[in-house]
């Protein structure tokens, strides 16, 4: 590698990984309010909460990634452009295209990783993220059964007068509407926590009022010993099947027998959103480099370049997502997916390929 190229994809690298961290933590810290219930609400232990933090890192980074690029262009090329870098370079007899090498080559390495997180990465984080929440949302060991408080998790609802330090609650009321054919209203004078795989609440002296939703009838029992199952079971051994995004691109390929047509689009279309995303990197720092370099070199920042590279820029991501969301209606619209992806890349080249100046 020359040396020339060897500086400008060191200021283009730098540029990015530092405007990349930046995005991936504000986005990361926004999306801290989503998961934030889940320690509050139920318990759920700190290292648990990180680790979903890591499993959205996955689709934070394919959507960081190619705007970073972008923007790093525009900056480290604007920069070089103003201190008469990108001048003295040129009236040394190197091109534009070569000028762009540089953005191009790291577009290209961005594009590649892209690859790798879109194939492998992204459903294999969006399953454990998708069974992590469930179980967080259906898994009552970390429930947080506070005195004085209705605490709500799924279809049960817990009331305890006063709790310990040792589980041991008193003056409890539990409303169980998990099973779909009755409901259970159990009030008892006392109960204790008992915790592993399943978490049970066992109550001593106390009733059971059983509503059936069908007759409308109720039976009340009392009972000295009665034991709670507050795992959900039922939930846990539910055989849910994989969504589009969580899916790998031989799952994609072979769905279930049983798939409605509405999933078998979704899934094709999935596929080659799988496939072009990656892209985004490599076209938008084609973009960047097509305008950043166009025209006459001034020591003046050229904003109108970068402006225009800006609108482009835009205008390439609002037309992709809009036939993203147009394939997984209608098939035929994928040849346009495609044909719009080479047309902005053609376009691009060619404004690079130009031997007009000014």
């Amino acid at each position: 590698m020359k040396l020339y190229n060897r500086y400008l994809t060191t200021k283009v690298a730098g540029y990015f990984l530092v405007i990349a961290t930046i995005l991936i933590c504000l986005v990361w810290f926004s999306k801290a309010v989503t998961f934030i219930k889940f320690i509050t609400e139920k318990g759920i232990k700190l290292s648990d909460f990180l680790y979903l933090f890591v499993l959205v890192l996955p689709w934070l980074m394919m959507l960081v990634i190619p705007i970073s690029l972008f923007i790093a262009a525009l900056i480290s090329y604007g920069r070089m452009n103003v201190s008469n870098e990108i001048t003295i370079l040129k009236n040394s007899g190197i091109d534009k295209f070569l000028l762009s090498k540089p953005i191009i080559w790291v577009g290209l390495a961005c594009s590649m990783f892209c690859y790798l997180i879109s194939l492998y990465f992204m459903p294999l984080s969006n399953k454990e993220l998708r069974l992590a929440k469930n179980n967080f949302q259906d898994n009552y060991e970390n429930i947080i059964i506070s005195p004085g408080i209705f605490e709500t998790l799924n279809n049960l609802t817990i009331y305890v007068k006063d709790r310990n330090y040792e589980n041991e609650l008193f003056g409890v009321l539990i409303y169980d509407s998990r099973n779909a054919e009755y409901a259970l209203t159990i009030s008892s004078r006392y109960g204790k926590l008992d915790k592993g795989k399943t978490v049970l609440l066992h109550l001593s002296e106390g009733t059971v009022q059983k509503y059936n939703f069908a007759t409308k009838k109720s039976e009340i029992l009392k009972f000295d010993q009665y034991v709670v199952n507050l795992t959900d079971d039922e939930q846990k051994s539910m055989d849910f099947r994989w969504k589009a995004q969580e899916r790998y691109i031989w799952e994609l390929l072979n769905p279930e027998s049983d798939s409605s047509e509405d999933d078998i689009k979704k899934y094709r279309a999935e596929i080659h959103k799988r496939l072009t995303y990656p892209l985004f990197s490599l076209i938008l720092s084609l973009i960047a480099a097509a305008f950043i370099l166009k025209g006459q070199f001034s020591r003046r920042s050229n904003i109108g370049n970068e402006l225009q590279a800006v609108i482009i820029g835009v205008l390439f991501i609002i037309s992709v997502m809009t036939i993203y969301d147009l394939i997984e209606k209608n098939q035929k619209f994928i040849i346009l997916l495609y044909g719009n992806l080479l047309m902005f890349a053609i376009f691009s080249i060619s404004l690079l390929k130009t031997k007009k100046v000014g």
